[in-house]
């Protein structure tokens, strides 16, 4: 049987994938789609924002429930063109401890989060970025208490959706490989809201 992050991950690509066919647009300048790391030129480049995310997240094992989860992310831009953020992950589910019993299984995760952003002119892609996520990983519930490190791959995108730049809707996917037991790895894909200001 496919197991569901499997599921996630395809339709992740397809989506993005299928946003990239759709709005692309060659416009020569595709040099800029990766922008020469720099000092900030102004204070307006710092970029601070503030999101929110939900969406889906799936456990890896069968005896762990794939549930809805939200993440609240605030970031800035200390380099170009590299961020960072503070992100928390809540996630509530559950976890089969017997043949027709199930115990309260609960994530929260604390994360620092580093990543490239695109330019340029081809639409999507110049909102996109890719980096990686560390952390701690917490676990809860009835049948377990335990805090774990985490670590894994990201990639997301924020359109602009306002003429003024600081509203930006978007969707972030990303994996998180979690040490220790029981620790099953997360994969999520969320859709993002975000003010920048």
């Amino acid at each position: 049987m496919e197991h569901p992050a499997s599921k996630c991950i395809v339709l992740f690509a397809s989506l993005t994938l299928s946003a990239s066919s759709a709005f692309a647009v060659d416009t020569g300048h595709s040099q800029q789609t990766f922008p020469e790391p720099r000092p900030l030129y102004n204070r307006s480049e710092l970029s601070p924002s503030v999101g929110l995310m939900a969406g889906y997240s799936a456990q890896s094992g069968e005896d762990f429930s794939n549930n809805a989860s939200f993440l609240i992310d605030v970031g800035f831009q200390p380099y170009v063109p590299f961020s960072l953020s503070a992100q928390y992950q809540r996630i509530t589910g559950d976890v089969r401890v017997a043949p027709g019993l199930k115990s309260d299984f609960n994530t929260n995760n604390y994360l620092l989060k580093a990543a490239y952003n695109f330019g340029g002119e081809i639409p999507v892609i110049r909102n996109s970025y890719f980096g990686a996520k560390a952390g701690a990983t917490q676990y809860s519930g009835n049948a377990v208490s335990s805090t774990h490190f985490a670590f894994g791959p990201t990639l997301g995108f924020d359109i602009p959706v306002d003429t003024s730049g600081h509203f930006t809707l978007g969707a972030e996917g990303s994996y998180l490989a979690v040490l220790g037991t029981p620790s099953p790895d997360q994969l999520g894909i969320l859709g993002a809201a975000k003010y920048w200001f």
